[in-house]
């Protein structure tokens, strides 16, 4: 029973798949996702901030790093302290600038996105893009909203 639904979630997503994509080449199709895939990976690379600098612009000066980040979406990169639902029962992920460290940065994903914090365990070092919203001084932390789990 499992086997034949198997083969037939398997022909549906492939009948779905070639007429989706009926009038380009597959040529088409794969290159124009490489070359994305490489462009990504070069803009990714050069703008991802580590937890630790975005925390210390907004410990240093919080209006500066505010002008500065403020509604804007970044990629950040640090190591997860802690995955699961914030105070709200929201997905998150917060971040530290070392394994073990206090969470610095509060990364906050869509309520759709709960499966995708199985990408991140406590220790991991995940890409997340987000909006910063900005600084919440009693908790100490920077806090970033709509995130994505890049890595």
């Amino acid at each position: 029973m499992n086997r034949k639904i198997t083969y037939t979630a398997a022909m549906l997503i492939l009948l779905l798949w070639v007429g989706g994509n009926a009038n380009l080449p597959a040529s088409t199709i794969v290159n124009e996702t490489n070359e994305m895939n490489e462009i990504n990976d070069i803009v990714a690379q050069d703008s991802i901030i580590t937890a630790k600098e975005l925390y210390d612009e907004f410990k240093k000066d919080e209006a500066a790093a505010t002008q500065k980040y403020g509604n804007k979406t970044i990629t950040i990169k640090g190591f997860a302290v802690f995955v699961g639902p914030d105070v709200y029962a929201l997905p998150s992920v917060e971040l530290s600038e070392k394994k073990g460290g206090k969470s610095r940065i509060l990364c906050v994903l869509p309520f759709s996105d709960y499966l995708k914090l199985r990408k991140v365990s406590k220790g991991d070092e995940p890409i997340i893009t987000g909006e910063v919203r900005g600084f919440y001084e009693k908790g100490d932390q920077v806090l970033l909203k709509q995130c994505e789990i890049k890595e």
